[in-house]
């Protein structure tokens, strides 16, 4: 499945909703705004690429994706440059406090990692994927 748009998604529930038997899909080049619900809903599916979208102004998450990999595939959409230099950072955290300070920082990074963080992630699992990664 794939999904762009140069005129833009907007709807009253989620802009773009994948359901529970979605097994794969990408979501490339789109203006996903003005939505009641989440820009982008996926309901688990294991093979999302999310790339190139302008999603703003929406009622709830602009991305918000369930399953094992949500997280990653969350920071995975975080500008490069902002991931290089949140590794850059976390790598020289001294502990936990300091690392959980350096992702507070950001709104982006820390609207991605508290969810997860309130759900039982621990910041040394975040900050570890983060600096195993560019």
């Amino acid at each position: 499945m794939g999904i762009s748009s140069d005129d833009g998604v907007t709807s009253g529930g989620h802009g773009i909703w994948l359901g529970p038997g979605a097994r794969s899909g990408v979501i490339r080049g789109n203006r996903i705004h003005g939505n009641r619900r989440d820009g982008v809903h996926s309901a688990g599916a294991p093979k999302l690429l999310v790339e190139d979208n302008d999603v703003f102004d929406n009622g709830r998450d602009g991305l918000h994706i369930e399953g094992e990999d949500a997280l990653a595939t969350q920071l995975l959409m975080l500008p490069r440059a902002e991931r290089r230099r949140l590794k850059r950072l976390l790598s020289n955290a001294k502990d936990d406090d300091q690392a959980l300070s350096i992702l507070k920082r950001s709104a982006k990074v820390w609207a991605v990692v508290s969810g997860a963080i309130n759900t039982g992630a621990s910041v040394a699992t975040i900050a570890s994927w983060i600096v195993s990664r560019n």
